[in-house]
């Protein structure tokens, strides 16, 4: 998958989070990828992960059947994508010579 290519892939080009509550493979983002389990699932939550560098990679959350994400499970998918961003950049800092 290239960056761009599906939810998962515009999440990375745009930096911007997506919300699908339902038909998800209807969205025009929407790719069918044969080998990945992402094309049964009807809703997605999808934040992208960000470190100075840019897109270090994407966190989705999916369900199989109609979901509505609360303000909270958005707040805590966002929270999350901080902390791997932000454990991200230590780690590329301590890895510097």
């Amino acid at each position: 998958m290239n960056v761009g290519e599906g939810i998962t892939g515009w999440v990375a080009r745009e930096k911007k989070p997506v919300v699908i509550v339902e038909n998800a493979s209807s969205d025009s983002r929407f790719k069918f990828f044969r080998d990945l389990p992402e094309d049964r699932f009807e809703a997605f939550l999808s934040v992208p992960i960000v470190s100075k560098r840019g897109v270090v990679g994407v966190i989705n959350i999916q369900h199989r059947k109609k979901h509505i994400y609360s303000r909270m499970e958005i707040n805590l998918l966002t929270a999350v994508e901080n902390l791997s961003g932000v454990r991200w950049r230590t780690r590329c800092l301590l890895k510097r010579p």
